[in-house]
């Protein structure tokens, strides 16, 4: 069983009530009930980002059509275009 986190949450007065009544009708405590209906709304919000940001990685793939089969080979090249003709000249002030 994992260690339970303290914490202060506050409530309206009516709010507080209904929440009260509701878990002495499930004889949980209140702090369990929260977690027992709010867990699965968290978990699906989570999975929604999560989906959001691999459908938006899906959308990148196949925009790159040439490339190095190696660019570690060729990292100069591509970062800085050594190597492709074009000198690089440093400036130093």
């Amino acid at each position: 069983m994992q260690a339970a986190v303290k914490t202060t949450v506050n409530f309206s007065p009516a709010f507080h009530n209904k929440l009260k009544q509701v878990a002495d009708q499930h004889q949980k405590p209140m702090s369990q009930l929260i977690e027992d209906y709010l867990t699965p709304i968290i978990d699906n919000l989570q999975e929604r980002k999560r989906r959001g940001v691999f459908d938006g990685l899906k959308q990148l793939e196949g925009i790159v059509s040439t490339g190095t089969e190696d660019a570690s080979a060729t990292i100069d090249e591509f970062l800085y275009g050594w190597g492709s003709g074009q000198a690089t000249q440093e400036k130093h002030e």
